[in-house]
């Protein structure tokens, strides 16, 4: 058994390989990386918390739809 190859696969199949392979991947982790201070700021420091929350969650969805398998189009679909 090819361990080495096996654990490649896996990195390359793997959503967070899609941050580095993707044109404008980066641009999504920055935007998740943000929606993360806004949780914190949010939740440990209670600054805003109700918009910050929303806010943060938000943001995390629609750069996160991509990379859990959702493709290019998952929070537009031209039959609604």
């Amino acid at each position: 058994m090819d361990i080495l190859g096996t654990l490649q696969k896996l990195s390359m199949e793997s959503g967070f390989a899609a941050f580095f392979v993707t044109d404008g991947g980066w641009k999504n982790l920055i935007m998740i990386i943000i929606a993360f201070v806004l949780l914190y700021l949010g939740i440990v420091k209670k600054f805003e918390p109700l918009l910050l929350c929303g806010i943060a969650f938000g943001c995390l969805l629609t750069n996160l739809s991509y990379f859990i398998g959702m493709g290019e189009n998952a929070l537009y679909h031209p039959e609604l």
